[in-house]
């Protein structure tokens, strides 16, 4: 169920879109750097990885959070303090001496983060009429691969260009100075938002997963998704060193992985994607990523160079079908009074698979028929996801 759609122009909402491509961009200009300014500041390897992971571990509580004052507050405003609030700790960055600081910086980071991309998705979808939910999303959807292109190559820039310890403050000053550019857009262009609460018991319905087998599938795909996504972040780059690859190698793949995912979401072939075909979607989406997967497992010895491209592709092709088909599901299946706790929800799922698929790749045995056998692990989580989401449509009527 969704309520119609706000008549707005689309400047609204390409500068909602601009907080989601501006809020991704700040977590993947992180990505190439945090863990050597950690270093920089005397943080052990032990304590250098928990800086490093502690904002995944905030931004989930920040994205539940948020969800839920969606629904009860102005969104505009919410959104608008969540940008304001990250500016201010990126500008803090540079002023840390110690990892103790940064640690307490991060989590505060994650936290404040955590209320962007709930917020602009919920609000995508108050604006969007219900056949052009999965188009929007798509659109939305590439920004984030655009974001995964751009961000590590703008940061590495700028670190370079500016060198040594400033490096780094000018990093997270120009994130900080885009977060307040977008805050100031913000406020300016979007209106307030008209949500009504609703009920009791239509604010807890995306919570009462046991009674809404619609959303509990989406939350079930989102899950594979991101821990296929977290598995590959961490493992890949790792086997291909160990395969002779030289480093450039795992850069080009993850660019490969971002482009071919921002083509699918933003080609015509999403409009055609409407309520009936999402579930096929998705379906075919999360049977790419295994697709993927099995490829590396199967060719993970000294053809890994070359194989990881079309790989990469057929990944990339994977969540460019997932993405956009789960989001637009979440905006077709909630209303005004609930629809930001379930986009909260989403994004916390989103988190923790990430979380999860990075901490089992690395403790996951080679299962001694290859050298990226480590890659069928998974796959076996993606055909267990797609047997649970199945039983769970089999259970709905």
């Amino acid at each position: 169920m969704t309520s119609g759609p706000q008549t707005q122009s689309s400047t609204v909402v390409w500068v909602i879109r601009l907080v989601v491509l501006v809020s991704f961009l700040d977590l993947f200009m992180q990505v190439p750097i945090i863990s050597t300014y950690a270093r920089s500041l005397g943080a052990t390897a032990a304590m250098g990885g928990l800086i490093v992971g502690i904002y995944s571990a905030s931004n989930l509580f920040g994205n539940v959070g948020a969800g839920i004052l969606l629904d009860r507050v102005n969104r505009k405003w919410l959104v608008v303090v969540g940008l304001l609030a990250t500016a201010a700790l990126l500008f803090a960055y540079g002023l840390v001496d110690s990892p103790a600081q940064l640690l307490a910086l991060r989590i505060l980071h994650g936290l404040a983060a955590g209320t962007l991309a709930p917020g602009a998705f919920t609000m995508l979808a108050d604006r969007t009429a219900d056949d052009q939910h999965t188009r929007s999303m798509g659109l939305s959807g590439a920004l984030i691969s655009a974001s995964a292109v751009i961000g590590p190559l703008l940061s590495v820039g700028i670190r370079d260009a500016v060198g040594g310890d400033a490096g780094f403050g000018a990093v997270f000053v120009t994130s900080g100075t885009l977060m307040l550019l977008s805050a100031i857009a913000f406020a300016a262009f979007v209106p307030g938002s008209t949500n009504v609460p609703g009920d009791a018991a239509a604010k807890a319905e995306p919570l009462l997963l046991s009674k809404n087998f619609a959303l509990a599938r989406v939350y079930l795909g989102v899950l594979a998704m991101t821990f296929a996504i977290g598995y590959l972040i961490n493992l890949l780059p790792i086997t291909l060193e160990d395969a002779g690859a030289a480093p450039r190698i795992s850069g080009i793949a993850f660019a490969t992985f971002s482009l071919a995912g921002m083509a699918i979401m933003a080609s015509p072939f999403q409009r055609s994607i409407r309520e009936g075909a999402r579930t096929r979607a998705i379906a075919a989406g999360l049977v790419l990523l295994a697709v993927s997967n099995l490829t590396l497992a199967l060719f993970g010895g000294s053809t890994l160079s070359v194989s990881v491209f079309p790989a990469m592709i057929v990944f990339g092709a994977g969540f460019g079908l997932v993405f956009p088909s789960l989001s637009a599901s979440v905006a077709a299946r909630t209303a005004d009074g609930n629809r930001g706790a379930a986009f909260g929800i989403f994004y916390a799922m989103y988190s923790l698979g990430v979380f999860l698929g990075a901490s089992v790749s690395g403790a996951a045995p080679n299962l001694g028929t290859g050298a990226g056998s480590q890659f069928y692990v998974p796959v076996l989580v993606l055909v267990v996801m797609l047997a649970a989401a199945v039983r769970l449509r089999d259970l709905r009527g």
